[in-house]
């Protein structure tokens, strides 16, 4: 065997308790002591009950012991009895479960020691009957293999019944050979049974200690795992944030795409209308340099003035447009009366009607409310009333209704029997239309009709400007409300009529 080996094993009889473990680990000693020397009472006071008995009926008759020796054991039988009594009735006057760890390491220590002592004396009497130091040699595995005390209570435990021992045999052996015998078997049995119990009591240490491992262990586990939950929580928030990050980035690239390509058609288109105009003006000029007459001079300047004045009208709208694709994007909704914008936007638009001898009839119902971009609807509204006034002939009659309808369209069919039940009120709608007497709308006209850039059959009764994005910019401006925009018209000179259908602001309170 290595030296090294051996200073193991060596030390396996001394395993260190930390200071910071000390308190954990006496608690489980003495509760470990102390359960188990409450069993071993109850044991011993069944199984001596029954040795007092036999001794007595077979060894004590008519007031006299038949053997000798029997009367000083059957004494300690009885002493034994009492002192186990006596130690039960205080354990369960002390609660075990309330005495401290300090009291049942006590009380445990009290009772192997007694019963070491109860041993050697037995053993002791025993020479005068048998001659057998068997009950003292039980005792000492006993206590080795049941018990764990550290290594001064173990020394006391096992040294000072073992000296009572050799005392008694030297006084109760009369055979010298008998009781030299006894001396190295009873020291050597005491040898080997504290060496024992040492590593009994190392090996309850390391699996102690192995325990307060495993505890810091899967304490620390719990930790590192609370903390990558919480890094986790972490990391899928800025996922989250990343993603929605991403999103609203790719929106933003996709709006500023479809504003970059807005932009090019719109300066491809306004390029187009505008070089007849330039055209006629530039040649105009031309002309006036070379003429002397002053009334040609002016009628060119007339003609000068009106492609400017057409020009200037046809960059106007566009800037409009434009503008109004931008504000499409973000919405800035509020609780708006479309009956008094309705009338507002009527009224603005009577005398350009009367410039071409027409009339506008209303039927606008009080109190339609709606949550919208009041600026974004108004120049919807603005479109309609223009588009109608442009393309009707002179005379005509422009008819404007504003009202409350029961919601009947493509938007209610999106609601749910369970989503309607919980509302309570019927889902109602505001529809706005704009009728003309006009050139109407043909088959080619409707499916067309809302798209970009696309100039419909229909041609302004009054030389009127028409850049082909108005209907367009309407139909975006209502989807983003959640609404819908349509025309209906029976062909071509037969007038048409365009709708506006909004969710009204009672269902929308309704719905929150």
């Amino acid at each position: 065997m290595q030296v090294s080996d051996f200073w193991q094993r060596f030390q396996a009889f001394f395993v260190t308790i930390p200071d910071t473990l000390q308190p954990a680990f006496f608690a489980e000693l003495a509760r470990h002591n102390y359960s188990r020397a409450i069993v071993l009472s109850l044991g011993l006071m069944i199984i001596h009950a029954g040795l007092i008995g036999l001794n007595f009926s077979q060894r004590y008759q008519n007031g006299v012991w038949q053997s000798v020796g029997y009367e000083q054991l059957a004494y300690l039988h009885f002493i034994l009895e009492g002192v186990l009594a006596l130690w039960l009735l205080l354990v369960v006057f002390f609660n075990r479960k309330t005495a401290s760890p300090a009291v049942q390491y006590r009380w445990a220590f009290v009772f192997s020691f007694f019963m070491m002592i109860w041993c050697a004396a037995l053993s002791s009497s025993d020479q005068k009957i048998h001659g057998q130091i068997t009950v003292y040699i039980i005792a000492l595995f006993g206590l080795a293999a049941t018990q764990y005390y550290s290594l001064r209570a173990s020394l006391v435990l096992y040294g000072i019944p073992h000296t009572a021992l050799l005392f008694g045999i030297a006084e109760m052996q009369s055979d010298a050979q008998t009781a030299s015998a006894h001396y190295i078997n009873a020291s050597v049995a005491a040898i080997l049974a504290w060496l024992l119990s040492r590593l009994a009591y190392a090996n309850f240490a390391r699996e102690f200690l192995l325990r307060q491992k495993e505890k810091e262990l899967l304490h620390e586990l719990s930790k590192q795992a609370e903390h990558l939950a919480k890094e986790k929580q972490h990391t899928d928030r800025l996922l989250r944030e990343l993603s929605e990050a991403s999103w609203e980035l790719a929106l933003t690239n996709e709006s500023l795409q479809r504003a970059n390509t807005f932009k090019t058609e719109l300066f491809e288109i306004a390029a187009h209308d505008l070089k007849n105009p330039l055209q006629a003006i530039v040649g105009f000029s031309h002309l006036i340099d070379e003429l002397n007459d002053i009334a040609k001079v002016k009628e060119m300047n007339k003609v000068i003035y009106r492609n400017a004045e057409r020009m200037f009208g046809l960059i106007s709208e566009f800037l409009e447009q434009a503008n109004i694709e931008q504000q499409v994007q973000n919405l800035e909704t509020s609780l708006t009366n479309l009956s008094s914008l309705t009338e507002q936007v009527v009224s603005r638009f009577t005398h350009q009607a009367a410039l071409k001898q027409q009339s506008i009839t209303t039927h606008i119902e009080p109190n339609c409310f709606a949550k919208v971009d009041s600026v974004l609807i108004q120049s919807v509204l603005e479109n309609l009333l223009s588009n109608a006034i442009k393309y009707s002939p002179e005379g005509k009659t422009i008819t404007v209704n504003c009202e409350k309808r029961q919601a009947r369209s493509r938007q209610q069919e999106t609601i749910s029997k369970k989503q309607e039940e919980k509302v309570r009120v019927p889902l109602t709608c505001i529809r706005i239309s704009v009728q003309d007497e006009g050139q109407g709308l043909s088959e080619e006209d409707m499916k067309q009709l809302f798209g970009k850039f696309k100039r419909l059959s229909a041609t302004p009764t009054g030389g009127e400007n028409s850049t082909g994005l108005g209907l367009y910019l309407a139909r975006q401006i209502i989807d983003r409300h959640g609404g819908r925009i349509w025309a209906e018209s029976d062909g071509k000179d037969k007038g048409a009529t365009f709708f506006i259908e909004l969710p009204s602001a009672v269902e929308k309170v309704a719905e929150a």
